[in-house]
């Protein structure tokens, strides 16, 4: 599983406490839909530049479920099929994390990877949320976005600022809280030509650790036992590595964690 990652100032995965045996992760997932700001916001300037007309970036947020710490940052560029391999490599770098997808627009075709072609075995799946009538699980994956749960994922997200401990040690995801507030129309959107994808899928993963926490969520599923016998010798093989990992890591001197927290690294 180490393989995964290899050090690059250039990566657009960011580090700060790396998986830590027996604790559980939570990763909030926001796919790009590749559109610039709209015309109401950009319209008004008078002076254009590519910043400005930068389409938003797909990004994820690793939380630490005990602590709510985040713990790593993904934030880029990349088409959503590659998006959901990167998502399910990075879940399983943090212990089979369970990855909270945003299902909106591109969001589909990372939840289809992830559970039709990856087989990944946690993906959120809510008893509370998308579900269908006499099914007390439903049968959707991931997270639908709309008006009115949109403010239950941003108040997540404004109970641990309003909390006053430290949750994050990433200066993109602050400088994103700071230039969030709320249009003319009562919709929380990022101010200018600032972006707003970390936040939201920092709230992602706020959301999904709720969940898990107060039991709402579908048990992990054996996605890959029925997957061809070559599949599911890949499968089995990584889940091998990671014990193997985790056993060598187990009693790691603290120096070697520290070495790592600020550093950037590719996946």
């Amino acid at each position: 599983m180490n393989a995964l990652l290899a050090e690059s100032m250039g990566g657009r995965l960011r580090v700060w406490d790396p998986p830590a045996s027996g604790h559980r992760y939570v990763i909030g997932i926001d796919t790009a839909e590749n559109r610039v700001k709209d015309i109401g916001q950009t319209g008004r300037k008078v002076a254009y530049s590519w910043a400005d007309d930068r389409p938003d970036y797909s990004a994820m947020c690793v939380v630490d479920k005990e602590h709510g710490i985040h713990v790593a940052t993904w934030h880029g560029y990349l088409e959503p099929p590659d998006f959901a391999h990167c998502a399910a490599a990075l879940g399983l770098y943090y212990n089979t994390a369970l990855l909270v997808p945003e299902v909106n627009g591109p969001g589909l075709v990372v939840v289809d990877r992830l559970i039709a072609q990856v087989r990944y075995p946690n993906v959120y799946r809510s008893r509370l949320f998308n579900r269908v009538e006499g099914e007390p699980f439903g049968n959707a994956f991931g997270w639908q976005t709309n008006a009115v749960n949109r403010e239950l994922l941003l108040a997540k997200v404004r109970d641990m600022v309003n909390s006053g401990e430290p949750f994050t040690r990433d200066p993109k995801l602050i400088k994103e809280l700071r230039t969030l507030e709320y249009d003319e129309r009562g919709v929380p959107r990022a101010r200018g030509s600032n972006k707003d994808d970390l936040v939201f899928a920092l709230a992602l993963a706020l959301q999904g650790r709720h969940e898990e926490l107060y039991g709402t969520l579908k048990p992990e599923q054996d996605l890959y036992k029925d997957l061809p016998g070559q599949d599911r010798m890949v499968w089995k093989h990584i889940k091998r590595k990671t014990r193997e990992r985790d056993l060598a890591t187990r009693n790691r001197s603290p120096f070697a964690r520290m070495s790592v927290r600020r550093s950037r690294f590719r996946l």
